[in-house]
């Protein structure tokens, strides 16, 4: 039988358990675990389905007149040791401006870690060099599966 919607449970000071909240409080684990997103890591060799952690953002790249700009993200201690995250990004310019693209690295690396990564917007070539530069601000979306 699937569980009633979430329903907070507020205990007062010196208040005797009451099996009405514990039945609550039983009712909202259930709920949660039925109504939470089902993920499964898979990549680099390894393949999870238990333990999978997301974590998504926006990092604001600004214009720096060259042909490629970036910004570092740190996932701090979110993601285990060892862990290579999955990472997709969107890009939005702040201006008319599209012919962009996004790179992914790690921090010193090729690949992102458990540390975090580096999102890099870099300019479509035009076969002009004063079109061929990041020019506009422009706003990565990224989410990062890992566990």
């Amino acid at each position: 039988m699937p569980a009633t919607p979430y329903k907070a449970v507020v205990w007062g000071n010196n208040e005797p358990l009451a099996t009405d909240k514990m039945n609550q409080m039983a009712n909202n684990s259930q709920y949660l675990f039925e109504n939470m997103p089902k993920v499964t890591y898979s990549a680099y060799g390894i393949k999870k389905a238990t333990s999978v952690k997301v974590i998504a953002g926006i990092v604001s790249i600004a214009p720096n007149k060259s042909l490629w700009s970036g910004q570092r993200v740190e996932f701090g201690s979110y993601f285990s040791a060892g862990c290579k995250p999955v990472i997709v990004t969107g890009m939005q310019p702040t201006s008319g401006k599209w012919r962009f693209q996004t790179i992914v690295k790690g921090i010193g690396t090729y690949y992102p870690d458990h540390r975090g990564c580096e999102l890099v917007v870099g300019a479509d070539y035009y076969g002009t060099s004063t079109k061929n530069v990041v020019d506009v601000k422009v706003y990565v979306h990224y989410i990062a599966i890992g566990w």
